[in-house]
């Protein structure tokens, strides 16, 4: 049995896990423990158990809230693996222009989600936004409704213009994966008989499946744009 040792390389860890505790695990901590206080942050903090996780669960406005969050989540995530998926297969190809072309999928993910909130209400404006006019211009005014206005619209231009800017990180990833599957098993295919959509079906989505559940887990953090604020 190899014989463990220590050196400088164990230790190297250390900061990170510190910077972990400090900046996660302790605010996570001391998060769980005032929420079990009465505190209005100046006074003394009272402890009422459950009681604040009681108010909020008879709360039909944190009920809708919750509802609204799901929502969101269940019709970005499915977009966001296919969108991403597809944008990754064509990425994936040879052809001139491609490093552009990834970089301008890629951008929208580093606007801040608020300026990107702020610039779709300005587009979607009824009236007033860009689209309007774009398509006032063009004698189809009356195309354009308050998509803003109601729930229904209001929450699928949500998800769409969260798809749209979070899709190149999907694609990222996708991407990475599937560069990582090794050639021989597309030409041993070939050799097969098996087809372009054979191939995607029994060789790049088997391997790509544990990449599929992974990417849904990011969703339910990725922030609502702040269009919300004012369609919500």
């Amino acid at each position: 049995m190899k014989k463990k040792t220590w050196g400088i390389h164990t230790f190297m860890a250390i900061p990170a896990f510190l910077l972990f505790a400090v900046f996660f695990l302790y605010p996570l901590g001391r998060g769980l423990q005032m929420s079990l206080t009465n505190w209005d942050g100046i006074g003394k903090a009272e402890f009422i158990g459950l009681g604040n996780f009681r108010s909020f669960f008879s709360d039909k406005r944190a009920m809708g809230d919750i509802r609204n969050t799901l929502l969101f989540a269940l019709g970005s995530a499915p977009l966001l693996n296919i969108v991403g998926l597809g944008y990754a297969l064509l990425m994936n190809g040879r052809f001139r222009g491609k490093s552009l072309a990834r970089m301008f999928i890629y951008m929208p993910a580093i606007i801040s989600p608020l300026i990107m909130g702020y610039i779709w209400y300005l587009l979607l404006q009824p009236g007033r936004g860009f689209l309007f006019h774009l398509l006032d211009k063009m004698g189809k005014g009356a195309w354009f409704g308050n998509w803003l206005g109601s729930f229904g619209s209001a929450m699928l231009v949500l998800i769409l213009v969260n798809v749209w800017q979070y899709a190149g990180m999907t694609m990222v990833i996708y991407l990475a994966g599937l560069q990582s599957i090794p050639t021989e098993l597309y030409e041993a295919g070939k050799m097969d008989g098996a087809s372009g959509i054979s191939a995607f079906r029994y060789i790049t989505i088997p391997l790509l499946g544990l990449l599929s559940g992974s990417m849904s887990l990011p969703t339910l953090s990725v922030p609502c744009p702040s269009l919300t604020l004012s369609c919500l």
